[in-house]
């Protein structure tokens, strides 16, 4: 075996006991378990939150989305959604929604804010969610995209993990949906760069 085949072997060992130390130590959302601290969520006293969603030509899972925030069963202050200049009608979906849930006396409110023109210097996403935090009024900030599948409980549990581990700032990995056997063998590898190379626990 030549030296470079060592150093590739050794290296593809490291990334594959960084993986597996990572894989037995994160927590799982749907295994969280409140450490008895937290506020009930409809104590007067529980901090408020505030869903906020950049949205830029997401008609088509718009409304799924929305529809599944708003069945979480944790109390939710207000949905933003930032329509960042689609052109797909991504804003009537979200209008149709809003105008929904108030006919029929759905809450949380859902608010949608047109997105303003991109400054030098920001990035298109940043500056969607700097426009959806300076709009909140929310104590605690949710960010999420407007393709994600909200599974019930999803929220209660994301602010359980929020609070046990006493973090200013937490993000959620989600589980990457692939339906084709070229998605489950190459998806996955977006991952790599965290979980194969950056040791979490420490």
């Amino acid at each position: 075996m030549t030296l470079y085949s060592l150093f590739v072997f050794g290296a593809l060992m490291v990334m594959l006991t960084i993986a597996l130390v990572n894989a037995a130590s994160m927590p799982r959302l749907g295994r969280t378990v409140s450490g008895g601290r937290r506020a009930h969520p409809r104590d007067p006293l529980a901090p408020t939150v505030s869903i906020l969603i950049p949205a830029r030509n997401e008609a088509r899972v718009i409304g799924r989305t929305l529809a599944n925030l708003r069945a979480q069963s944790h109390p939710i202050r207000e949905i933003l959604v930032l329509d960042d200049q689609s052109e797909d009608g991504t804003a009537s979906v979200v209008r149709a929604q809003a105008q929904s849930g108030t006919r029929l006396g759905h809450s949380p409110a859902l608010r949608l804010l047109a997105g303003t023109p991109l400054p030098a210097g920001w990035g298109g996403k940043n500056w969607a969610c700097h426009q959806l935090a300076d709009a909140a009024v929310g104590d605690v900030l949710i960010f999420t995209d407007a393709d994600v599948t909200w599974r019930p409980g999803a929220l209660e549990a994301a602010l359980s993990l929020l609070e046990s581990s006493q973090a200013d700032l937490l993000t959620v990995w989600p589980t990457q949906e692939t339906v084709t056997w070229a998605e489950r063998l190459i998806v996955p590898l977006m991952a790599l760069a965290v979980v194969g190379y950056l040791p979490l626990p420490f």
